[in-house]
């Protein structure tokens, strides 16, 4: 038996180069041509076809990827094709640096944008639900 050449693999019994298909994770046709997805792109199946950019709210530091990691909760990412975590950046709302866990603003305050920006206090005699997401969210208390 001789070996797949790195990034394919055949069914038991194959006999030629051209049974060798392209794993996940690699792109091309045939075994002849598998080039490693770039990182910030995967590919899940066996066979041939192309890598796909990471979705937003996922990222893959990796190349040869088979699957893109998510994002931590209450963040995402901006665009497709992240290739790093910390491209994840917590939501309006929420804070936290990127990539990291992040934290719900609290009652009586509100955050705006995806950014790692602290949670800005209501104006003096309002007050919003925790996770407020501009100052429209605080109202006359």
């Amino acid at each position: 038996c001789v070996a797949c050449p790195t990034g394919s693999y055949s069914a038991a019994g194959g006999r030629q180069a051209s049974d060798c298909w392209c794993a996940a994770g690699y792109t091309g046709s045939y075994a002849d041509n598998c080039r490693a997805c770039a990182a910030g792109k995967y590919k899940a199946s066996l066979g041939p076809g192309e890598c796909e950019a990471c979705a937003a709210g996922k990222y893959s530091s990796l190349s040869a990827a088979s699957a893109c990691a998510s994002c931590p909760a209450y963040s995402n990412t901006t665009t497709t094709g992240a290739t790093s975590i910390n491209a994840c950046a917590c939501l309006p709302g929420y804070i936290g640096m990127d990539g990291e866990d992040c934290s719900i603003c609290p009652a009586g305050k509100y955050k705006t944008g995806s950014n790692p920006g602290s949670c800005v206090a209501c104006p003096t005699g309002s007050y919003s639900a925790a996770g407020g997401r501009q100052a429209s969210d605080c109202w006359c208390a």
